[in-house]
């Protein structure tokens, strides 16, 4: 922690890229050839899509965008099964840059239908990542609150994962409400949540303790970063959620300011905030 003036500023650790997010950067920066599309933004943040869109590579919303016969990445949210056919039916390319945690969610997604049981994905409708898991299977329905459970009717047999970047005190709630409702449910033995989610929130309600105030490096799409702010606030602390080193100057920050960043913020965003709030006092 760095103290200087009326400010104390504590970069929270672990903070930043996951895994997953590596993984799929590390796929982008290895292929050289133009044109490239990719399905959906490669992770949820602008300043990452802008930085590629200047090298060429596109980024796409609908397979309509995409000519036949291109090169095609998967971004790390991943997509259904249907997005894959209709890419192999263009004699597409396809480069799967999915990230592997969210790979197992569709391996449980699907294992739990070839045991005929209905597939409750606990999640945020019409994120990427949960419509590329309802892409998984034939039937599904998305819980997004403990309220929608008691609206679900009665199921033989029922199943449930759950998106990989979700608050997991949020996902606990739902998921014992589940239980309470429906005495065979079957849960993977691991859940589904991705563990560099879970770290980084465990690290904002620590830090929430010794600061006042806690900025989240991350973008309004995202969900982990949105996350983030509210574990922030939820532990009692003011939260900010910054996708820019800008986005500070309005802010009348004092006390101890806690940094930390979302699963798709770059580390250099960070180190502009913290430059700038040394520079200002």
């Amino acid at each position: 922690m760095i103290e200087k003036n009326n400010l104390k500023i504590e970069l929270i650790q672990p903070r930043g890229f996951c895994f997953g997010v590596c993984h799929a950067l590390n796929i982008l920066d290895q292929l050289t050839i133009r044109p490239l599309f990719v399905f959906h933004e490669i992770v949820h943040n602008k300043q990452v899509v802008s930085k590629y869109r200047k090298q060429g590579i596109q980024f796409v919303e609908t397979l309509d965008e995409i000519p036949p016969q291109s090169q095609v990445v998967i971004s790390a949210h991943g997509a259904g099964k249907n997005i894959y056919d209709e890419l192999e039916k263009k004699h597409c390319s396809i480069i799967d840059a999915t990230c592997p945690f969210v790979k197992k969610v569709h391996t449980a997604a699907k294992r739990l239908e070839s045991q005929g049981a209905m597939v409750l994905i606990i999640g945020k409708k019409g994120h990427a990542e949960v419509v590329g898991i309802q892409g998984q299977v034939k039937q599904s329905i998305v819980v997004s609150s403990p309220e929608e459970v008691d609206a679900l009717p009665d199921f033989n047999q029922i199943g449930c994962v759950m998106q990989t970047t979700l608050s997991l005190a949020k996902v606990q709630i739902i998921l014992n409400k589940l239980k309470e409702k429906y005495s065979n449910l079957i849960v993977p033995p691991k859940h589904t949540m991705c563990q560099a989610t879970t770290e980084r929130q465990q690290a904002v309600q620590e830090a929430a303790k010794r600061c006042s105030t806690i900025l989240v490096v991350g973008d309004t799409h995202s969900s982990n970063s949105k996350e983030l702010v509210l574990v922030a606030q939820q532990a009692g602390c003011t939260a900010y959620l910054i996708e820019t080193s800008q986005d500070i100057d309005n802010l009348n920050l004092s006390g101890t300011i806690g940094i930390t960043a979302s699963a798709s913020a770059p580390e250099e965003i960070v180190q502009e905030i913290y430059q700038k709030l040394l520079q200002q006092n």
